[in-house]
């Protein structure tokens, strides 16, 4: 039974309205700024973008604004609908990574950390990094590694490209040669191209989706 305070007045007279402002002000406050809270996360949920496949950037490199959406622009069509809502779509995001610059430990720091979870959590299966980043997320272990092999998953040709090995095992595609992005003038040269360790069986089919539509379009960039 809610609690009362005083002598309750006939609701909806002014006095009414008096007493229960002076009594009730913060709770009414507190649960119309939940309700907005909650209905502006539903709202953005409902209204974000839907990506198909998000390509990851980890490096030295800062591409601008344009050349981010020249990516998506170029790439986007050759999407799979993986989300079948009937649009083909690509993320271009990027993570600004310079292992050899210590000036700034906090931010890189900040920015391997997001690279790791990433690579951990997200939705994301492509990436296309720098030698150096690549070490420091590849190292030594092929049994555990974080990309896929070569072998799993590639059906280009790439006869006339370098690769990524480790311990004898292709995991990487290096781009400095990838005719279709240099046609497009994307400029990739001197970073690799990696898929992501394939997702679990019981993970959520929008992943796996995510997974195969990120092999698809890698493949066809590759092909072309």
């Amino acid at each position: 039974m809610a609690e009362k305070y005083g002598t309750v007045p006939p609701k909806f007279t002014k006095a009414w309205w008096e007493y229960f402002w002076m009594y009730y002000k913060w709770h009414t406050i507190i649960t119309a700024f939940i309700i907005i809270a909650i209905g502006t996360t539903v709202y953005q949920n409902i209204t974000a973008p839907k990506y198909d496949v998000t390509l990851m950037y980890a490096g030295k490199n800062i591409y601008n604004e344009e050349d981010a959406i020249k990516v998506e622009e170029t790439l986007s069509p050759l999407c799979d609908d993986a989300d079948e809502n009937g649009e083909s779509a690509l993320l271009f995001s990027q993570l600004n990574i310079d292992l050899e610059n210590q000036s700034d430990g906090e931010y890189l720091m900040a920015m391997v950390t997001k690279l790791q979870l990433s690579l951990a959590e997200d939705d994301v299966y492509l990436y296309i990094m720098d030698k150096d980043t690549a070490q420091y997320c590849m190292g030594d272990d092929t049994e555990n590694a974080v990309f896929a092999p070569l072998k799993d998953w590639l059906t280009a040709d790439i006869s006339d490209m370098e690769t990524y090995a480790v311990n004898g095992v292709d995991f990487g595609i290096k781009l400095d040669n990838c005719a279709f992005l240099n046609e497009k003038d994307i400029d990739f040269s001197n970073h690799y191209l990696f898929i992501r360790y394939y997702p679990r069986k019981d993970q959520l089919k929008r992943q796996l989706a995510g997974y195969e539509a990120s092999i698809e379009l890698t493949n066809q960039i590759l092909s072309k």
